[in-house]
């Protein structure tokens, strides 16, 4: 388990990541994540679900995580989510289908995320709230966190690209052709999070040709 930044792993051991035998490789995996709750607040209500997307930001995925999850002992729910839910009866239905016990869900996304290149960085939409209970809830099941210690918000980096308020910085208000993704927002937590990710690949694309300056996973 690791909290904060972690060495990177060579033929040769852990090494910094600026020593010279690291510069090649690949620092870190961006992992796009998207939960659902039966509440707005991490540490009060529990995760029904989460998936995990590991891509490259010319969209190739590299790998896929997801689980459903049984409720958190003592956690309550939030009555206007609970609301909310029964506008999306398939969804719940399909949240409610093979669910495990939060801890072995935990420890199978730590398995997962240490097969990765590099460091985990996660990747969220918004971060404030998907990045919260993931945070949380590997702290309580894992005692700390196998990714890095911050996240990704992707309306904050489409605030820089697009040069808008962060208010108006959220998919909803983006070009439709920067949303035009395979994968549907149907409040399935991988669907979700596959959109999500191929989404931010197409804004990254648009930052690239505005100031020719690529994005690249290796250090320099």
């Amino acid at each position: 388990m690791t909290v904060g930044c972690t060495a990177c792993r060579t033929a040769s051991g852990l090494r910094p990541c600026w020593y010279p035998e690291t510069m090649d490789q690949t620092i870190e995996t961006l992992v796009c994540v998207d939960i659902e709750s039966n509440g707005p607040v991490a540490g009060m209500h529990s995760m029904l679900a989460f998936a995990a997307v590991a891509f490259k930001l010319d969209g190739k995925i590299l790998a896929e995580f997801s689980r459903n999850l049984q409720p958190t002992d003592g956690m309550g729910e939030h009555p206007d989510t609970m609301q909310w839910w029964r506008t999306q009866p398939e969804a719940w239905a399909a949240l409610q289908r093979d669910r495990v016990a939060p801890e072995a869900a935990m420890h199978d996304f730590e398995n997962w995320l240490r097969g990765l290149p590099g460091e985990p960085v996660l990747v969220s939409h918004p971060a404030s709230f998907d990045y919260a209970f993931l945070h949380w809830y590997s702290f309580r099941y894992l005692g700390g966190v196998a990714f890095h210690i911050a996240g990704l918000d992707i309306p904050s980096y489409a605030m820089a690209v697009l040069g808008v308020p962060y208010t108006r910085a959220k998919r909803r208000h983006w070009p439709a052709h920067l949303n035009d993704v395979a994968s549907p927002h149907s409040h399935l937590p991988l669907d979700d999070a596959r959109g999500h990710a191929m989404a931010l690949c197409k804004l990254v694309r648009l930052r690239n040709e505005r100031f020719a300056q690529p994005y690249s996973d290796k250090e320099k």
